[in-house]
């Protein structure tokens, strides 16, 4: 096949023919290469930089506390929320969060919600778990794979009922939960916050996404918490992400093409999104312009993480300490072999780097075999002080790294040019690291075998009793808890039969009285 019909071919997917055509020069020159990173150490909680977020608040400067009560806070007084002890801040996390929900209408809250449910339902990677756990699954699994085959993973189920039926999608159950924070903002101050909505779609994803985010505004989960709430509507500031082309393996030359797979129809290109850490310039008008609306806090995350909520804690923590930006990472576990962790660079900077494309799979199991370093897992989560991003954007965009990483799926064996988020972390000053509860901030289902493990359905099958599966039932079950645990507390959902059924305006303001600001958190 040419370079004229690969170019139309692309094109018809809606791709960036001359991106993706410029990239293969950049690979074939070695301009992008899979060069794994050597790291100077991987980074415990320290009480500065790394905060476990199990344990009590640390002291925060004097100084900057003060100032970030002049810049957000300037009608409160600091020492109504804590004391101030040789020359720090000290305060509870109660205190804390308050002072978080405060901020609710000075924040944006972005998804990345550009990609397909393409590895969600593939039978493969599905496999990976192994034979045992993949024939529980089996018929169902192929029956949803086959529902959900190219829809955006935003508008799939989130989890699954204990009965079997799919629950909302992930876009509508963090809706609520915003919709939530925003009630009890309300009830505790008075006045209405209305948090800015952003994301980033792609070409194969925003209409199915907006035609969903537009039934959304009449869905019972969603419609008397947008009344109650004085929103009045809900509106979803969008950029789209180009798709770039895949291209082949490695032939006998060290050289590379665009991929191509065969169909009934011929030969097929398979574009994909660039990564995420695109965002940064797809976004980028979205940026500038929150901040000029007087928004002073960015989140960002991925869609299919039910952990990824703003955190009125976290928050509160960033906003106090006047650090640039604050990124979730959990305490690693068996199951995290995909992502990222978070290490000490040769330059003494912490960053963040992907098991296998930025750091060997070798270098992450001895460290974490050793027994003497604690492993912190990417979440795919972070806040941004919008200020600091604004003003370093340009920087972040010219230098934020390309990756190669290689892919075995059903449709065949490619490369794929990406740029990940979290490499973000290697390019600001003074960033804060929470560690946090996986189960509680980073229940994300990459895939569907994923969704149903987390949501605790088939656990009575006799094959979990095997032992090749016995260990996993056990992490499985706790992230089940940590689902029931969203599901009951920021969610707000209630367990009536074998459904979750969502809390009545009235039962969340009864809530609220009784318990305060408790169910924020998982």
């Amino acid at each position: 096949m040419n370079t004229s019909q690969l170019r139309a071919l692309l094109e018809k997917k809606g791709a960036d023919a001359e991106l993706t055509f410029q990239l293969l020069n950049q690979v074939n020159r070695g301009d992008i290469q899979n060069t794994l990173l050597v790291p100077d150490s991987f980074p415990a909680p320290d009480g500065q930089d790394i905060l476990d977020m199990q344990s009590a608040p640390p002291g925060l400067p004097e100084e900057s506390v003060r100032q970030a009560f002049h810049l957000y806070f300037s009608d409160l007084c600091p020492e109504d929320y804590g004391k101030f002890t040789l020359g720090f801040f000290y305060s509870t996390p109660e205190q804390l969060m308050e002072l978080g929900l405060r901020l609710l209408g000075k924040t944006a809250y972005g998804v990345l919600n550009g990609g397909s449910a393409t590895s969600y339902g593939d039978e493969k990677k599905n496999r990976s778990y192994g034979d045992k756990l993949f024939e529980i699954y089996q018929k169902p699994l192929n029956q949803q794979a086959q529902d959900y085959e190219g829809k955006p993973k935003g508008i799939t189920p989130a989890f699954i009922h204990p009965d079997g039926t799919p629950g909302p999608s992930f876009m509508e159950i963090k809706i609520r939960a915003i919709g939530i924070q925003a009630l009890y903002h309300f009830w505790l101050t008075g006045k209405v916050a209305t948090p800015e909505f952003f994301q980033m779609t792609s070409r194969g994803t925003h209409d199915s996404l907006l035609k969903s985010l537009e039934e959304y505004k009449t869905s019972p989960l969603l419609e008397p918490l947008i009344q109650a709430a004085g929103w009045g509507n809900i509106n979803f500031k969008t950029e789209i992400q180009g798709l770039i082309g895949t291209f082949t393996p490695l032939d006998s030359l060290g050289k590379r093409e665009i991929f191509t797979f065969a169909t009934d129809q011929g030969l097929d290109v398979f574009p994909l999104p660039g990564g995420h850490g695109q965002n940064f310039r797809v976004l980028e008008p979205l940026y500038r312009s929150m901040n000029a609306q007087g928004y002073e806090f960015a989140y960002i995350g991925n869609v299919d993480n039910l952990g990824y909520l703003p955190d009125p804690l976290s928050l509160a923590l960033l906003a106090l300490k006047g650090s640039s930006g604050g990124f979730d990472f959990s305490f690693k576990t068996p199951v995290d072999v995909k992502g990222g962790v978070l290490y000490k660079s040769q330059e003494g900077r912490l960053n963040c780097g992907d098991i296998g494309v930025a750091l060997s799979k070798e270098t992450v199991e001895k460290a974490g075999n050793s027994g003497k370093t604690t492993l912190l897992f990417n979440c795919a989560t972070g806040v941004f002080n919008l200020t600091y991003l604004i003003d370093n954007l340009d920087n972040i965009i010219k230098n934020l790294p390309l990756r190669l990483s290689e892919q075995d799926k059903d449709v065949g064996k490619y490369a794929q040019v990406e740029q990940v988020t979290w490499e973000v972390l290697g390019l600001m000053d003074n960033p804060l690291i929470f560690a946090v509860e996986k189960s509680k901030r980073f229940l994300a289902a990459k895939l569907l075998i994923e969704s149903f493990i987390t949501s605790g359905w088939k656990f009575s099958d006799p094959k979990f009793q095997t032992p090749e599966l016995v260990e996993l039932k056990k992490l499985a079950q706790q992230m089940n808890q940590g689902l029931q645990n969203l599901l009951q507390g920021p969610y707000g959902f209630k367990l009536q039969g074998e459904r979750w059924v969502p809390l009545s305006v009235q039962e969340l303001r009864d809530r609220f009285e009784t318990r305060g600001l408790k169910d924020l958190r998982a």
